[in-house]
């Protein structure tokens, strides 16, 4: 008998997407995957979700609720050692805290929010 299981989407699932969205309209691939995919990154960051653009040479970083922005900023530090810029996106709500946490990481920080079932992303900022 199979059992029909449908998983929750998340925000960050939206953000991921809208992303990886982003840079197949500007036709650079990109993919999702985990920090600890990128870097040996602490334990409490390794499963953070982020999208790898390879031609753009970049990692932008999707923070969730729960992230520890404080340990993101060794993260940034070790992804840009490896020569790729790196953007941490955040809720609105969280922007706050996150240019506190990375202030003076190698970073841009780039707050988003949905809106009507949509993700809109907010200007790039320097933390």
């Amino acid at each position: 008998m199979a059992v029909a299981v449908q998983e929750s989407t998340t925000s960050v699932d939206f953000v991921v997407g809208a992303v990886v969205e982003n840079h197949r309209a500007r036709v650079e691939p990109s993919r999702a995957l985990t920090l600890a995919e990128i870097i040996d990154a602490p334990v409490d960051v390794g499963a953070v979700r982020a999208v790898m653009a390879p031609a753009a040479a970049s990692v932008e970083i999707v923070a969730d609720a729960e992230s520890s922005l404080h340990q993101l900023n060794a993260a940034a530090w070790g992804i840009a050692a490896q020569g790729l810029a790196v953007n941490v996106l955040v809720s609105l709500d969280r922007l706050g805290e996150a240019h506190s946490e990375l202030r003076g990481a190698p970073c841009t920080l780039q707050g988003w929010w949905m809106h009507d079932g949509e993700v809109h992303f907010a200007g790039y900022e320097r933390p």
